[in-house]
């Protein structure tokens, strides 16, 4: 039976004691349930909890257990003294009759008589009674899930086995969880409060391992008790109620299917925990740390591993390479001396325990396992990523074989990994010597089974040796003398492996694809307890969590859960260098995120929450005259940076439409420059490159790889960045199918076979369609509600439907206005003053009436700001050069311009 799984359980609670199980203050137990108060049965078998336990004042259970504690020392040292008395004058007593004939009498003398002796027998009585009474008190043996008795809770396939009618569960409560449970009730008699969750979390927080989940979930102990108990109805206590409630009893017995489900033998605090938190009424204190209960059973795979010695993992020297085991269980084995020379033997590292556990990996597993033991085709060949976990599979394997975990065909085998560059060394005599000194070593053990991590390297040998070695091995791997697990990537297996089909069909693929979340974070539990032994660190829950999340997110060219692993590591070093921290939070690990990848995913403060509240005036004093599209692109980092839109898509997709020089592309690179940090993080693309099906490939790349994606290969160094797609109506049909699955799925497969990840990128694609209809409409005084519908009529002549309705927004930008022109060249002007500065020491200022001027002779509403920024060039910029070679200005000046000397002949020196 799945634990989780309960519709054969049902929740029994007496009426008489209200679950409780007592009935009044002396402790009497309930006559109609005789103590038991509130049970659940499964299967007919009921689970109870039996043992009493009362709250008293802290003070008097702690005089108690000091009183028993002093008895029990009392008692044994009187009896030690009575011993070591009685013991002395018994040894005196014997060595003074050693000479007498031994009879009846005289033992009674010596072993009997006399006060030294009697004290003596008195010793032996009191030990004997310490003994017995240890023996007849102790704790009740635990249950232990897994014998066949208790079959009936983890099997469907209960029928035939014998079962108990009822099972006391407090026969497995850990000693520590019985402490727990006298603490919370001693808290509730001592604020005379009937027993709630507060009470119990309190006292669970005393537990270290408890206190341990809470500190790697980074939650504020004391917020969080504070929280609880907000919620908690707090109701006055009776005498005598300060006992063990019917909601207590529903927690113990939770607790009791969670040690079943992580199959313990008893139950401890952590298990009492994870069924507390359970309680709906916990829910909104959880959701306030963004928790969930499943956050805190993830902390038990931790706990797990914690124990694993780290040095057995971490070394690398040389010298710690395990000794060579040559003989097997059979003692047949045969030496190979060339193997030995040229790999690893990856059995030995398993024999001595120094291989992690193989996790989530156990579909694949069965597979390996099964292709291994075929009499024919049984070689295996790994299709994975760098980083997806080959290594691990094999691994995997040698520890399952050294364990005996293995059908009976594998038992004795040898994994052996095959160093090709060391093999490699030399000519190509030499190599192919060596490879057929290895195969015939192979073929004379009959128990190795050879692993070549990058297997297509064999293939690529003929082109640096003239040396065909696949022909030579092709047939040894078919005819199944030997057996061989290969390993490469995708790309390699269908550049190398695949054209040679004789070769590929020696072996079963088997594909090991990335981890998911879930599964990567139960691999992390074994990697995390090494990392914090290692650097003599704790690494919190969350930090792991992150590692993952934003690793997946944000870098996609890499695997998961290595990507992962090799951030918290940064941290580390981050927390214990630059924080001087023994504690590693998510806060570091997202700080390494953001200096790695340029992107903001720390968590927002103050001043950057009110940057985002007033974008729009940030980007309007560089993008003039467009509020609208000021509007909805700054809607769309806000959605980003507080991380509330859709995931699997792009950051937002718009189309902007507008005549040429209205701010389209000042507002990409603003955008580009506010959000992700600088200009050039901008990616732009003329598409009217792009015109014919064939130019497809130069967007993605193609599979020989001798071409690399001009959008794709930008996008996957820089998946943070905006995407400029200029003139988008110029580009073919085909390359627009490309971008609707970019638009729709948030990324592409490219040439290489690598996913492409556009879900970090805002996609801007321009168009001048309609733009004579705009400037005409808008020069007329008329409004973009008039000039929507023509547009969309437009826009429908070029676009499907269905590539439209994909975009977030189709914004049209307004023709420019004499104002809106006279703002762009105050904009202009200060840029200007920007760069001599920098390099003139020099600066310019226009009076109002030159600046007016300026704009007027600089206003076309065919060109827009472009034919402005030309003007300035020709009036300003220029003239401005001839006075610097005249040596006109010195560093420091300030350069007055007027209307009338922008009104002079072009290329004449301004006067200072």
């Amino acid at each position: 039976m799945n634990v989780n799984d309960k519709k054969n359980s049902e929740l029994i609670s007496c009426q008489t004691c209200q679950g409780a199980g007592w009935i009044n203050s002396v402790g009497n137990p309930c006559p109609d349930c005789k103590g038991k108060g509130y049970f659940e049965t499964v299967r007919g078998v009921k689970l109870y909890w039996g043992k009493e336990i009362r709250g008293i004042p802290p003070l008097l259970r702690k005089s108690v257990k000091k009183t028993k504690s002093l008895f029990e020392i009392l008692t044994w040292g009187i009896g030690i003294l009575f011993f070591t008395i009685g013991g002395i004058n018994l040894f005196d007593s014997l060595r003074a009759h050693s000479k007498l004939k031994l009879d009846l009498n005289l033992f009674f003398d010596v072993f009997f008589a006399g006060f030294s002796t009697s004290i003596f027998w008195l010793a032996i009585t009191i030990f004997g009674i310490l003994y017995f009474s240890k023996k007849i008190f102790k704790k009740p043996k635990p249950i232990d899930l897994k014998d066949p008795k208790y079959n009936f809770i983890l099997s469907k396939d209960f029928s035939k086995e014998k079962k108990p009618s009822e099972i006391d569960i407090s026969q497995s409560a850990d000693r520590r969880l019985i402490i727990i449970l006298q603490d919370a009730l001693d808290l509730a008699f001592q604020n005379k409060q009937q027993p709630n969750l507060v009470h119990l979390v309190f006292a669970l927080l005393k537990s270290p391992s408890v206190y341990e989940i809470f500190k790697k979930l980074e939650i504020p102990i004391k917020e969080f008790i504070q929280d609880l108990a907000g919620r908690m109805e707090s109701i006055n206590l009776k005498k005598g109620e300060a006992i063990l409630n019917q909601n207590y009893k529903i927690y113990l017995l939770s607790a009791f299917w969670h040690t079943a489900k992580v199959q313990g033998r008893t139950i401890k605090p952590q298990n009492l925990l994870f069924a507390a938190i359970s309680d709906p009424r916990l829910k909104p204190v959880l959701n306030k740390y963004s928790l969930q209960k499943e956050d805190f059973e993830n902390i038990a795979l931790w706990n797990k591993y914690k124990n694993i010695k780290a040095k057995n993992f971490l070394s690398k020297s040389s010298f710690d390479k395990p000794p060579h085991l040559i003989m097997n269980k059979s003692w047949s084995a045969i030496q190979t001396k060339t193997l030995d020379r040229f790999s690893t033997d990856i059995t030995d590292y398993a024999r001595v325990g120094r291989l992690l556990p193989l996790v989530n990996r156990e579909d694949e597993m069965r597979l390996l396992i099964r292709i291994l033991q075929r009499s024919s085709k049984n070689n295996v060949l790994l299709i994975g990523e760098e980083g997806s976990g080959r290594d691990s599979m094999v691994r995997g394997l040698a520890t399952r074989i050294v364990k005996n975990k293995v059908p009976s065909m594998l038992f004795d085998k040898r994994v052996v990994k095959l160093n090709l560059g060391k093999l490699g060394s030399g000519d190509g005599n030499a190599l192919k010597a060596r490879i057929e000194e290895i195969m015939i070593e192979v073929v004379r053990t009959q128990n190795v089974i050879i692993y070549i991590p990058n297997i297509h390297e064999l293939a690529k040998v003929q082109s640096f040796t003239n040396m065909d070695i696949l022909s030579f091995l092709t047939p040894l791997f078919s005819k199944n003398v030997i057996q061989v697990i290969g390993a490469t990537e995708p790309k390699n297996y269908h550049k190398h492996i695949e054209p040679r089909g004789d070769f590929a069909q020696t072996f079963d693929n088997i594909k090991i694809e990335e981890l998911s979340k879930e599964k990567s974070l139960q691999v992390l539990s074994i990697q995390i307890p090494l990392l914090e032994k290692s650097h003599n660190v704790k690494i919190s829950y969350n930090a792991a969590e992150e590692a993952i999340d934003n690793s997946k997110q944000f870098i996609p060219d890499r695997l998961l859960p290595q990507k992962a692993i090799d951030i918290i590591s940064e941290a580390i070093v981050r927390a214990k260098n630059v924080k001087g921290s023994d504690l590693v939070t998510k806060q570091e690990v997202l700080e390494v995120f953001s200096e790695k990848t340029g992107i903001p995913v720390t968590k927002i403060n103050r001043n950057e929450a009110e940057e985002l509240l007033h974008l729009e005036e940030k980007i309007s004093k560089k993008v003039v005259g467009q509020p609208r599209a000021v509007k909805n692109t700054a809607s769309a980092i806000r959605r980003m940076r507080v991380r509330i839109g859709e995931q699997e898509r792009p950051i937002a997709v718009f189309m902007f439409l507008g005549p040429t020089g209205v701010g389209k592309t000042e507002l990409s690179k603003t955008l580009a420059e506010i959000y992700f940090g600088a200009r050039d993080k901008m990616i732009r693309i003329d598409m009217s490159e792009f015109a014919t099906p064939y130019d497809l490939e130069r967007l993605i790349g193609d599979s020989s790889g001798n071409l690399n994606g001009l959008l794709t290969e930008k996008v996957r160094k820089n998946p943070f960045s905006l995407v400029l797609l200029d003139e988008f109506e110029k580009a073919h049909s085909t390359v627009w199918d490309l971008f609707l699955q970019i638009f729709d799925d948030g990324r592409i497969t490219d040439g290489k076979g690598r996913v492409i990840n556009f879900t970090n990128t805002i996609i801007i694609a321009t168009s001048n369609v309609g733009a004579k209809m705009i400037i005409s409409t808008l020069n007329k005084g008329g409004g973009v509600d008039e000039i929507k519908p023509y547009l969309k009529n437009e826009l429908l002549k070029i676009f499907r439907p269905e590539f439209l309705n994909r975009f977030d927004d189709i914004i049209i930008f307004n023709a420019l206005t004499l104002e809106n022109i006279k703002e762009i060249a105050r904009i202009e002007i200060n840029k200007l003053n920007k760069r001599l500065e920098e390099e003139q020491g020099i600066t310019v200022k226009l009076t109002d009436p030159a600046l007016k001027y300026l704009a007027k002779i600089g206003h076309s509403p065919e060109f827009g700001a472009r034919f402005l920024k030309r003007t300035i060039r020709e009036k300003i910029e220029d003239a401005l050069v001839v006075g610097i070679l005249k040596k006109q200005y010195q560093r420091g000046s300030q350069v007055i311009i007027d209307k009338a000397q922008l009104a002079k002949k072009e290329n004449e020196s301004i006067n200072q």
